[in-house]
């Protein structure tokens, strides 16, 4: 039996032994490197980075240059336009108001981009329908997209009923919309009694008479031969602006209903006054 030998493994040289060492200090980094937390982690890769620079050098003892970092990636946000709904920016901005109610197309927030005469924000369509007097909005559109109610003044209150398109407000929602604008009425005449009660006795006196001129010329346009707020220089009506998207097949019928109720019209002479007001 030929006796057991013991093979001896070389000894490795010294490049090897080179090689096998940084390959271990490169494998140790990179553990290091998925260790680390998020404040940790710049430091080691910049540690990596310094590492490959030096060994970027060339046969003859050049220094290579090292490739350029890779730019973090962009993290800005692209805000979208938003789409103006058909038909919208052919339809007239408001119509003249019929006792303190005027029809108005949807106002539009700056999220649909639109600039010059097809602007259309709800301050500016409070600004341009009264400004101050305006004192109500009734939303009757079947969505929140187009503006949001927090950018209308703080002295406008909001009504939102949601209405398909192409169909008329029921019963009960013109009743809701006829309260808020009976309510609206009873707070801006509430104001005004308060604010000529500072004026005196005189001034009082004065607002009266003013009243009852603006109360006998509301009795002689009740009916077909109705006239504006702007012909009648009612200056001291409130105003509720009410709009679906286009401001004139809901809106129509909500104003007729509410010339009807509120003052007395009959339904034809209702539409024949938002025919004129409110041109397609």
């Amino acid at each position: 039996m030929a006796p057991y030998r013991i093979k001896k493994r070389p000894m490795p040289t010294p490049n090897e032994l080179k090689e096998a060492e940084n390959k271990a200090m490169k494998t140790e980094k990179e553990v290091v490197a998925d260790a680390a937390g998020p404040s940790q982690q710049s430091a080691v890769d910049m540690a990596i980075r310094s590492e490959a620079e030096e060994q970027c050098i060339a046969q003859d003892g050049s220094k290579l240059e090292a490739p350029p970092p890779s730019p973090p990636p962009s993290r800005r946000r692209t805000t979208k336009k938003q789409r103006v709904p058909d038909g919208w920016i052919h339809c007239a901005k408001a119509s003249e108001p019929l006792h303190g109610l005027c029809a108005v197309k949807t106002p539009l927030s700056e999220d649909f981009g639109l600039l010059g005469d097809e602007e259309w924000t709800p301050e500016q369509c409070v600004q341009s329908c009264g400004g101050d007097r305006v004192r109500l909005v009734v939303d009757m559109t079947n969505t929140d997209r187009y503006y949001s109610p927090l950018t209308l003044p703080r002295h406008v209150k909001h009504l939102k009923i949601r209405i398909e398109g192409h169909r008329c407000p029921l019963e009960s929602e013109l009743k809701q919309i006829a309260d808020a604008v009976l309510l609206m009425r009873e707070r801006f005449k509430s104001e005004k009694v308060g604010a000529q009660s500072e004026l005196g006795a005189e001034s009082e006196g004065g607002a009266q008479s003013t009243s009852a001129e603006a109360g006998a010329s509301d009795v002689q346009g009740v009916g077909a031969d109705a006239t504006s707020d702007a012909e009648r220089g009612a200056s001291d009506q409130p105003i509720a602006l009410i709009h679906c998207t286009h401001g004139i097949n809901r809106t129509g019928c909500a104003i007729a209903h509410l010339l009807v109720t509120l003052h007395e019209y009959t339904l034809a002479a209702a539409a024949a006054a938002f025919a004129r007001a409110r041109p397609p």
